[in-house]
């Protein structure tokens, strides 16, 4: 274990008494199924993800790599998960919810603007939250059109 890293924190230790680790090392194997895990699903630790490997909450920043930074992760997992909930029968929380995962990048943009049209036809009085998003949606999408455009 390498001296001052998360791993070696005590504090580490009783925080992951509460959850389901799973650690995937790299191995370069010929022919090895998961050997492409860090490339697809990024250096940010740690990543959350459900059963089928997709990714539930927002990546942790870089630099987070403590026992706290850890931790916030987690509560935003939770976070996650509790508007994932309610976001079904309540408008503010599917808003909330889609927020939470555009910030994070955890939605394509055409999802995200996708998502803030249905929101704001079923709920107009959160149209102006819902204009902030669809701005950052057409925004990103713009963006990631302009670096597939080759420059002449």
């Amino acid at each position: 274990m390498l001296e001052g890293s998360l791993l070696s924190d005590p504090k580490f230790y009783e925080w992951a008494r509460g959850v389901v680790l799973y650690c995937h090392v790299t191995t370069h194997l010929k022919d090895h199924k998961y050997d492409g895990l860090l490339r697809e699903k990024g250096d940010g630790l740690p990543n959350i993800g459900d059963s089928r490997g997709r990714r539930r909450a927002p990546r942790a920043p870089r630099g987070a790599r403590t026992v706290a930074g850890v931790t916030a992760t987690a509560e935003k997992a939770k976070k996650v998960a509790e508007l994932r909930t309610r976001a079904a029968a309540d408008p503010k929380a599917a808003l909330d919810l889609l927020d939470v995962e555009a910030e994070a990048g955890m939605v394509p943009p055409a999802e995200m603007i996708r998502r803030a049209k249905e929101i704001s036809a079923g709920a107009p009085e959160l149209k102006p939250r819902v204009d902030e998003i669809l701005f950052a949606g057409e925004v990103e999408e713009l963006s990631q059109q302009s670096r597939k455009t080759p420059r002449r």
